[in-house]
């Protein structure tokens, strides 16, 4: 059309100025009939959107299309939602419907199934303005991260769940509205679009009945997986359950790190039991249903997934143990009770003791520098230690330093150095193989030792042999060994000389039936 034609088709106004526009302008308000023709508007007239230019000459400006006077349910939705001109914050601009489905001109057809262009259309327009509002979490930045976001952009499935599908279209909402898809309360229904059977399950579970009873607090999808940032089910994840039902569970949560699947877990073993092993993950049920995985009568079934050999005797361990709760285990809290009183006991005498010989001997060795490597006048070293006495020593060192190194790093897994440790030594799993092989040491050494002693009680043994049982070559502590206690004691504080000692000293004993008294708890 000419000029002049197109010229004739614009009605000035007495009085008006006619407006000039720049060739960018005037491309703009031309259309392509290939993409107009393939768009959902193809079969409507141009006048059914620009009504005022149904009667020619029209205004230099005519109005706005509206799309709502097409689309009136879809309008009052933005309306009612976050996306109302009114309700966004001052100095943020309302998207308008050309920002999500393109010009009008070039608006395509919503097919179902979805295709990946129309998916990633979808996530990209919404992303385009959330990704750059000012907050504390970039929503766009971390969706496309997520397993969802990765899903549509590096996998091309165009199944995978965008923006829309979770807050809805038209009708956004934030999440502390009750009509909003992403509400605590609508969470199951909203993911159950996607993971059908995975929300009739949760609907058994005492999370889910908690939900349908109206608890505020019942535990939803995103209360595990979170909303933008959930990850694929992986060892990451799999170490991060604990922490994420402790924010519900906090005194299970603490007592399960007090327990070997926690400490292992603390040092990132990825095969030991979490929460969701025992307990299950969307089918949790109360230990008092019959149907819950923890029952009693379920008990072996669920250990047998992890351990060999399972039986009745096995699951009498207790998981979630609380060692100062008397009332409820009181076992346990009087075993911790002892211990914790012997190894107390044992700190406040030896470690003074320890300090103050140290003092009294480094006085004596900067007195006498060679006292300490030759014999008196008149006196002579004699070989103590049989060849089997000396194996058993070395096999202790070798199985208590061996015991420390494998089992500090689980004892105290929440430190940093623990983790480093447990780290360069292969991880948790490593860790307890190699504690059980120092513990066939500690075993070893132990029916060493009880063998000497009977082929040496048999064969060897000087008569009477009452004096290695009770007397004075017996390793019985005895009257006398408090008596040399008090002695070194006073030596050590320079009030008497140093006590000669029978064949064994009381901390020669001490130290002897303290390795005892070890194995046999072990």
């Amino acid at each position: 059309m000419a000029p002049l034609q197109l010229a004739g088709m614009v009605r000035i106004a007495p009085g008006e100025q006619p407006i000039l526009r720049t060739s960018e302008e005037c491309r703009a308000l031309q259309m392509e009939r290939g993409a107009f023709e393939k768009s959902v508007h193809a079969a409507i007239r141009c006048v059914d959107c620009h009504r005022e230019a149904k009667v020619l000459p029209h205004p230099q400006r005519m109005t706005r299309a509206r799309c709502g006077d097409c689309h009136p349910q879809a309008a009052e939705a933005i309306g009612q939602g976050m996306h109302n001109p009114d309700k966004v914050p001052p100095g943020r601009r309302a998207p308008v419907c050309a920002d999500c489905h393109g010009l009008a001109h070039e608006v395509k057809p919503i097919r179902s199934p979805r295709a990946y262009d129309q998916a990633r259309s979808e996530a990209l327009a919404c992303m385009s303005c959330h990704d750059r509002v000012e907050s504390k979490v970039n929503h766009a930045a971390t969706y496309r991260e997520n397993v969802h976001g990765l899903a549509l952009f590096q996998k091309g499935l165009s199944v995978a769940a965008t923006c829309a599908d979770c807050h809805g279209a038209h009708k956004v909402l934030p999440a502390s509205n009750p009509q909003s898809p992403v509400y605590p309360a609508g969470v199951p229904d909203t993911c159950g679009k996607c993971h059908a059977g995975i929300e009739e399950v949760y609907f058994t579970s005492v999370h889910g009945r908690h939900l349908l009873e109206g608890k505020e607090n019942a535990a939803t999808c995103t209360s595990c997986h979170n909303s933008h940032g959930i990850g694929p089910v992986n060892s990451e994840f799999h170490g991060a359950i604990v922490q994420e039902c402790s924010t519900c569970h906090e005194k299970l949560g603490e007592s399960y790190l007090r327990s070997y699947h926690g400490k292992a877990t603390t040092l990132g073993g990825s095969m030991t039991a979490v929460c969701s092993s025992c307990h299950g993950a969307h089918d949790i049920l109360p230990a008092s249903d019959p149907a819950s995985r923890v029952a009693k009568a379920n008990l072996v079934k669920t250990c047998s997934q992890c351990h060999e050999r399972v039986n009745a005797n096995f699951v009498k361990y207790i998981t979630h143990v609380n060692f100062h709760d008397r009332a409820r285990f009181p076992q346990v809290y009087y075993t911790w009770l002892i211990m914790t009183t012997l190894l107390l006991s044992v700190l406040a005498v030896f470690l003074p003791h320890g300090l103050m010989w140290f003092q009294r001997s480094l006085v004596d060795r900067l007195r006498n520098p060679r006292g300490y490597h030759t014999a008196p006048s008149g006196e002579r070293w004699i070989l103590r230690f049989h060849w089997v006495h000396r194996l058993t020593h070395f096999l202790i060192v070798v199985s208590l330093m061996g015991l420390v190194v494998t089992g500090f790093p689980l004892k105290y897994s929440y430190t940093h150095w623990a983790q480093r440790i447990a780290d360069l030594l292969g991880g948790s799993h490593v860790l307890g193989l190699m504690h059980r092989g120092f513990a066939v040491v500690t075993f070893a050494y132990a029916a060493v030792h009880l063998s000497f002693l009977g082929w040496f009680f048999l064969t060897r043994c000087p008569r009477p042999r009452w004096r290695y049982l009770v007397g004075p070559d017996s390793l019985i502590l005895s009257l006398r060994d408090l008596k040399e206690f008090i002695a070194m004691v006073r030596w050590f504080l320079w009030l008497g000389p140093r006590p000669r000692f029978g064949r064994w000293t009381y901390f020669e004993k001490f130290d002897y039936w303290g390795e005892i008294w070890g194995i046999f708890l072990i």
